[in-house]
């Protein structure tokens, strides 16, 4: 089974391309880091996959039934005003979840922290929140943009955990420029650097 396939991808801005010729095909189980500085096409292409932007150049292949996902972006927004009770039954209104909130909160962290409102916690507070809703999903596919950003020791700790026990046959896109933290052995290099030219 493809989850993702992608030939001879490139996207540009302006005049400038960020990546080209990029070949790219993603498989249950498949660990991928997606290697480049900030500002190197990292969440481009993420963003491709994902469907939120499309290529400049180059053939994303129309799967039929298109696999879900889960995603995960410091820059991805959730409603702010809404609780993390209200957000998380918003998310399993329409997507399939194999916890319950309490455990879900629970495993976050965040048990304590029900009732509040998401812009009230902080940038470790909600990117936990957004990776256990990427993480522990029932998608086949989990899209990662820089996970332990806005992570403390702590938390970065706590995100190798939850990567380390996700199901085998779960694949696992990674965009980061720091591997040591981000991703672990099983995952394989992609460096948006080879497809400048």
């Amino acid at each position: 089974m493809v989850l993702f396939e992608g030939k001879s991808l490139g996207k540009r801005f302006g005049r400038s391309w960020i990546f080209k010729n990029l070949d790219l095909t993603i498989q249950p189980g498949d660990r991928i880091a997606v290697l480049g500085s900030n500002g190197s096409g990292k969440s481009t292409l993420l963003k491709i996959i994902a469907g939120f932007e499309r290529p400049s150049k180059g053939e994303v292949a129309q799967l039929d039934p298109k696999p879900e996902f889960g995603f995960s972006a410091p820059w991805s927004d959730l409603y702010e005003d809404l609780s993390l009770v209200q957000l998380f039954e918003l998310h399993t209104s329409f997507r399939s979840f194999p916890m319950q909130l309490d455990p879900f909160l629970d495993k976050c962290w965040l048990k304590e922290h029900k009732l509040k409102a998401f812009s009230s916690l902080s940038s470790g507070m909600k990117q936990r929140f957004k990776l256990g809703l990427a993480l522990w999903g029932n998608e086949p596919l989990v899209l990662l943009d820089e996970p332990t950003s806005n992570l403390d020791m702590d938390g970065k700790e706590w995100y190798k955990e939850q990567l380390g026990s996700s199901p085998k046959d779960k694949a696992v896109l990674v965009a980061t420029n720091e591997p040591i933290f981000d991703t672990d052995s099983s995952f394989r290099r992609l460096a948006i650097a080879d497809y400048k030219q």
